[in-house]
């Protein structure tokens, strides 16, 4: 595995999250997971913002993603 040359930024790890909820479901979930807790981890989020961070993400994985948008 390659490393990246330096750390990928937000809203680019969203558009490959975005990408991988279309095309492999299984490696969205662990995907979503990493990418929550590093948006609020770096946002700095209450945990009621948290929670509706990871309720959008649940969302973009079911048969309606739209509504995690």
């Amino acid at each position: 595995m390659h490393e990246l040359p330096r750390p990928v930024l937000l809203r680019d790890a969203l558009r490959v999250l975005l990408v991988l909820a279309a095309a492999d479901r299984d490696r969205f979930l662990p995907a979503a997971a990493r990418f929550g807790a590093r948006l609020v981890n770096e946002r700095r989020l209450s945990v009621a913002e948290a929670q509706l961070v990871f309720a959008a993400l649940q969302r973009l994985a079911s048969s309606e993603p739209l509504a995690g948008g």
